[in-house]
């Protein structure tokens, strides 16, 4: 229930604090005094879209603040407790502050949340209707479920939802480890292959390497062979010069003359030159007697190389790295093959939950049909009282037809209307005007009203363009869904206002500062009589209407 709303820089209001209570509050005032502002800021503390033009010129912001009492709304409390705003108490604040540029901050129970969130709880907590705002009655999702709590089968409906929350669940398990699965299969297939081709070149360690050097030495064969015949000629000399082997030994014998003492090392050393050099050349001399270049090993050199790497340039790796590579492709592939899935149990499952919903949905859909003609009759019939002859309501079943999973049912559900006889039914916010569609949507909730959830009902003008007659019939439906929560209704009825519990004055002044100023107060006794007297027969006052008003009022408050 609402219980206190705090106005402050909206639009004319300076500052406004006041408490509501239960049961039907009237609101009334003269014509332009401003009576929707007190809805239009409630608006906003529930998430309507920002506006800076709200914003009391020469203030900085406007700042709103919604106060409820949720101990017998627990679909809010829950709520609260599922997005962590939950205060600990049965009371709730909705806050919203918008700034003169037009920026906007929200806040429930002090905690910054985004203006979404307003709507969301708002939604559970209060159904506001005017003839300019969208009515939470024309959204199917709410009709379906006004359908379900008139036909006392929420229980049934929230096990079809459950069900289907279990299955879609479940599903998505199942859909990701079947992708898993599949990747998994198509990465096993790669792998195998890519494994079949590393086991065909059959690579051993430093084979590579070794390749690589017997390809520099066979494809410089001829460069080899005249160098190494130019270094032998040159050690060993011919007849017309000496080599250098031979000017090495006379050199030795030279040096072994001499019997110093100081140049034995030195005369060492050149020995050992003289025997290096000479085991080097038998060496070159051998090598070159067995060197032969063999195109045809090059050719089979240069084809081993090139699969080498061409497999390397496959794996985006150097060639060095295949037989790591191999390896670490191995280690992955059976690892994969033993992490086998169970899918079968998973699939099992799903089937039940499905038939399980599908019973369920079944039993539902028997009993929404039901549900809908006896709505459709009881809401026609207040209709009829509402100066709406030859309108009817019609619940409208839809069978979801492309076999769709879904959460609500095996149908969707509509309300239409028809206005007038003989033309056709249509969707309520298509077919119908503003003043008939707050008095639709007050049909419907005085029919609704023993079982909705929702506590706070606020109704603009509904008695806009009916007589004096039905705006009593209005009165009546008010305060009887007064008496079972709390109704807020903007009037210019003096038969709507007489029968409120309560009543609330809007009036307009000018200050001193020529600034407009509006204010809210509760009228009572004296003065309540005196404003349902002006809504009788205007500004000026007489006894008969101060007498019919009293009349009315003693009347109205013996309602029950």
């Amino acid at each position: 229930m609402l219980t206190h709303l705090h106005i402050s820089d909206f639009t004319i209001v300076s500052e406004l604090n006041i408490e509501l209570h239960k049961g039907m509050t009237a609101v009334t005032g003269e014509t332009g005094a401003g009576k929707s502002i007190m809805l239009d800021a409630l608006g906003y503390a529930l998430g309507n879209r920002a506006d800076s033009g709200v914003v009391r010129p020469g203030a900085e912001k406007a700042d709103i603040s919604a106060t409820f009492m949720l101990e017998h709304i627990p679909s809010a409390r829950t709520w609260l407790i599922a997005q962590a705003l939950e205060n600990g108490e049965a009371e709730c604040v909705l806050r919203r502050v918008i700034t003169s540029e037009g920026r906007s901050r929200a806040f429930i129970n002090g905690k910054p949340v985004p203006a979404q969130q307003l709507k969301e709880l708002g939604d559970l907590v209060i159904d506001l209707h005017n003839q300019h705002e969208h009515h939470s009655l024309l959204n199917t999702d709410v009709q379906r479920r006004l359908l379900d709590e008139f036909g006392g089968h929420e229980t049934l409906a929230k096990k079809v939802a459950d069900a289907y929350q279990e299955w879609r669940k479940l599903h998505q398990k199942v859909q990701q480890t079947q992708k898993a699965q599949d990747e998994k299969s198509a990465r096993l297939q790669l792998l195998q292959y890519q494994l079949d081709e590393l086991e065909a070149l059959d690579l051993k360690e430093n084979e590579l390497q070794a390749l690589e050097q017997e390809q520099t030495l066979l494809a410089n064969g001829e460069n080899t062979v005249n160098t190494l015949s130019q270094v032998i000629s040159r050690c060993e000399g011919d007849e017309s010069a000496p080599g250098i082997l031979d000017a090495l030994r006379s050199l030795n014998q030279q040096l072994q003359t001499l019997k110093s003492e100081q140049l034995r090392d030195i005369i060492e050393t050149f020995s050992s030159a003289q025997i290096m050099i000479d085991d080097g050349l038998k060496e070159l001399s051998n090598f070159l007697d067995n060197f032969e270049v063999d195109q045809q090993r090059l050719a089979d050199v240069d084809q081993r190389l090139a699969i080498i790497y061409d497999l390397a340039r496959k794996h985006q790796i150097h060639p060095d790295q295949l037989l790591e590579t191999f390896r670490s492709l191995a280690q992955e592939f059976e690892s994969l093959k033993d992490d086998e899935f169970n899918l079968e149990k998973w699939h099992k499952e799903l089937e039940e939950l499905q038939n399980t919903h599908q019973q369920l949905s079944h039993q539902l859909t028997e009993k929404r049909a039901k549900a809908s003609i006896r709505l459709a009759k009881e809401v026609t019939q207040q209709l009829q009282l509402l100066s709406m002859k030859g309108a009817q309501l019609k619940v409208q079943l839809t069978p979801l037809t492309d076999k769709r999973f879904a959460i609500f049912g095996n149908e969707e559900i509509e309300f239409l209307i028809q206005t007038n006889a003989g033309l056709p039914f249509g969707p309520i916010q298509k077919i119908a005007s503003g003043g008939e569609l707050s008095r639709i949507s007050l049909a419907i909730q005085v029919v609704c009203a023993q079982k909705s959830q929702i506590p706070t009902l606020i109704f603009d003008e509904v008695d806009v363009g009916i007589s004096g007659a039905t705006s009593e019939i209005v009165g009546r439906m008010l305060r009887h869904l007064g008496e079972k929560g709390q109704v807020l209704c903007v009037t210019h009825q003096p038969q709507v206002a007489s029968l409120g519990h309560h009543h609330i004055q809007v009036t307009k002044t000018i200050t001193r500062s020529g600034n407009t100023e509006v204010t809210l107060a509760y009228v009572t006794e004296n003065s309540r009589i005196d404003e349902v007297a002006r809504l009788l027969g205007g500004v000026e006052l007489t006894s008969q209407t101060v007498a019919h008003a009293r009349e009315m009022l003693v009347n109205g408050q013996k309602m029950h």
